[in-house]
C-alpha cells in the first residue's frame, strides 16, 4: 500500500523531467512506477482517429517506448495508456486504484530553467488528487544530478496543516541525514529591513505579527522533534515569492495543500498555487486529511530526492 508511483507521460519535455525524477524515486526506494499516457477524446491530428483503433495503438506505443527508454532498469515499472477527456481524472484513477503514495509531474513548458510552474493538466491534476504530488523543475531531465547538499525546507502558515508538514519535512531531512529549515512569510505592507532573519524577534515585523509567526514556528519546531539540525526563519514579502526565495539552494522544498476537500483529497488554496509557480527545486505538497499511513509513503521519496541519483556514473 502507498508504494507505487504514478508518472502522467506525454513525451514532452515537462513530462521527461518527470520521468527522470521519477527513476530517481523508484530505484532509491524501491517503489514501482506506472506510466501512464492519457489521449485526450478528440483527434491529436486529422490522421489520427480519437477512438480506439491502429493508429491510437500506434500513438500509444510510440509514447509508451519513449518512457521504456528511459525506464528500462526500474524493476516492476508498468506502462499504459488510455484514453479519457480529463487526464488528471485519468491520473486520479489510476493512484486510488493502485493505492499509489505519490503522483510525479513535471512543470509547465512555459517555466524559466529550473522553475517549477505547473500547467494546465498539472493544475487539474494536483487539485483533488488521492495522494501526494511531486513536481520536478523545468530541465531537470538534462540536469547532472549530483550529491545533495540535503537540505529541506519546509513552509509553514500557522494552520492546520503547520504541524504535519513540519513532521514530514523533518522526517525526509533526518533520513536523508541532512538540515531543515522551517519558514514562515509574512505579507506586511510598507516593512523596512532584510527580507529574512534567522533570529525571530526582528524588529520590522509588526508586533502583533512577529507574535502570531513566532507561535507559529515555535509550533512546528516542536512537531520537528529532535535529531535534525533546524534553521529557522521568518520573511516579510509576498508569500509566494518569499517561500520560494527561502528555499533557494534547498533540494526539496514541502508544502501543504491548504483546502477543504473530503478525505484524501489536495484541494490547493491560491497562495499554494503561487508557491508552485514560484519555487526553484522540486516540490512535494503533502495532501490534506489523508491517513498517517501515507506519511510513510511520502518520507522515503523525499529522501530519495536528497541522495545521491542511482544515474550518476551511468
Amino acid at each position: 500500500m502507498y508504494s507505487d508511483l504514478i508518472i502522467g507521460f506525454d513525451d514532452s519535455p515537462p513530462a521527461r523531467d518527470a520521468l527522470a525524477f521519477a527513476r530517481r524515486l523508484a530505484l532509491a526506494t524501491g517503489a514501482h512506477p506506472m506510466v501512464l499516457y492519457v489521449r485526450p477524446r478528440q483527434a491529436v491530428r486529422v490522421d489520427v482517429a480519437a477512438d480506439d483503433g491502429p493508429s491510437w495503438q500506434a500513438d500509444v506505443e510510440a509514447k509508451l517506448d519513449a518512457a521504456r527508454s528511459v525506464l528500462g532498469d526500474v524493476p516492476g515499472a508498468t506502462f499504459d495508456g488510455v484514453i479519457d477527456g480529463s487526464p488528471a481524472r485519468a491520473l486520479h484513477r489510476a493512484a486510488s486504484e493502485a493505492d499509489a503514495g505519490l503522483i510525479v509531474l513535471g512543470a509547465t513548458h512555459r517555466s524559466g530553467r529550473r522553475r517549477v510552474v505547473p500547467g494546465t493538466t498539472a493544475d487539474a491534476v494536483i487539485h483533488a488528487a488521492p495522494c501526494a504530488i511531486a513536481i520536478a523543475p523545468t530541465g531537470y531531465a538534462d540536469a547532472a544530478e549530483s550529491r545533495a547538499f540535503g537540505l529541506v525546507t519546509g513552509a509553514v502558515d500557522g494552520g492546520d496543516e503547520t504541524e504535519r508538514v513540519a513532521r514530514v519535512a523533518a522526517r525526509i531531512a533526518r533520513r536523508a541525514g541532512g538540515s531543515l529549515r522551517l519558514v514562515m512569510v509574512v505579507d506586511v505592507p510598507f516593512s523596512h529591513g532584510p527580507e529574512f532573519t534567522s533570529t525571530l524577534g526582528y524588529g520590522s515585523l509588526k508586533p502583533e505579527v512577529r507574535e502570531a509567526a513566532e507561535k507559529t514556528l515555535e509550533r512546528a519546531v516542536t512537531s520537528a522533534g529532535a535529531g535534525v539540525e533546524i534553521d529557522t526563519r521568518i520573511g516579510e514579502a509576498p508569500v509566494a515569492d518569499g517561500i520560494a526565495r527561502a528555499s533557494e539552494g534547498s533540494d526539496l522544498l514541502v508544502i501543504g495543500s491548504r483546502g477543504y476537500g473530503p478525505l484524501r483529497r489536495v484541494v490547493l488554496g491560491s497562495s499554494t498555487a503561487k508557491i508552485l509557480e514560484a519555487a526553484t527545486c522540486p516540490v512535494l505538497v503533502v495532501p490534506r486529511r489523508t491517513a498517517e499511513e501515507l506519511d510513510d509513503a511520502i518520507v522515503p521519496f523525499g529522501a530519495a530526492a536528497l541522495e545521491p541519483d542511482p544515474a550518476a556514473g551511468d
